[in-house]
């Protein structure tokens, strides 16, 4: 079996050796589709036998579901949660230095807005981006995020996205990190981001009419600001009470 893909099989050493020249052209490949087809959701994990009948999500599956929701939630409810909760109309600047994860459970809804329920949200510093991540970087395509690859990457990228906003008109950007726990999965916000391998990181920009309408209200509470996202994520408007959110 190649040692690195772990997908390709030989029949000996030397068809291996043979072989190479064209296996090397798509064994990068298989890699990273050998990882996304896994169900294993905790870094270094091996995925439990599947018991006769059950039916397991793969981190492809989980990986593209994250991807809609926090597109849907972009705009009102994510950007709004980033500036309540590091309490940004204050001091922007916490956005270059936090950054907001937020862990979900996959609901049974086919509906984006209610695809997830909120399991818990925390504001984290920068420096858990660089938590166990030690050996590779994500920005070469040919490492496996999903499988430990080092999120050092992910802050100049950042920046970048920070200053190209800027020049567009924001007042900056802030990082989001959205969490795929399985269900009764209880593990703490930090911890879930350090050990799981299901996650999606998101440049959000800031924009003053945000800032504008949170300075119109008194400040929010952390257990305010869990309430308002849970209703948002339950289909509602980002709010202290649930109401239907109003159209775009």
């Amino acid at each position: 079996m190649c040692s690195k893909c772990r997908v390709t099989p030989y029949c000996s050493v030397n068809c291996q050796r043979a072989d190479w020249p064209i296996h090397k052209k798509i064994c990068d490949i298989l890699l990273m589709n050998h990882a996304l087809d896994g169900t294993s959701v905790t870094i270094g994990q091996k995925a439990s036998r599947r018991k006769k009948g059950e039916v397991k999500r793969s981190r492809r599956d989980m990986l593209k579901d994250l991807t809609v929701w926090a597109e849907t939630h972009n705009v009102d409810t994510l950007a709004l949660s980033s500036w309540a909760f590091l309490d940004l109309k204050d001091d922007i600047g916490r956005a270059q230095t936090h950054f907001l994860a937020i862990t979900l459970y996959r609901t049974s809804s086919s509906t984006p807005r209610t695809m997830y329920s909120l399991a818990g949200a925390e504001v984290l510093p920068f420096s858990v981006l660089e938590e166990g991540y030690e050996d590779a970087s994500l920005v070469d395509p040919y490492q496996d995020p999903l499988e430990g690859g080092r999120l050092s990457g992910m802050i100049e990228i950042f920046e970048r996205n920070r200053e190209e906003r800027i020049k567009n008109g924001a007042l900056g950007a802030v990082l989001v990190a959205s969490i795929e726990l399985k269900e009764g999965d209880t593990r703490p916000v930090r911890q879930a981001f350090t050990e799981t391998n299901v996650r999606i990181l998101q440049p959000l920009g800031l924009f003053k009419e945000y800032r504008e309408s949170l300075l119109r209200i008194p400040p929010l509470t952390k257990e305010m600001c869990l309430l308002c996202l849970k209703n948002a994520l339950d289909g509602g408007a980002w709010s202290l009470t649930f109401r239907p959110l109003r159209p775009m």
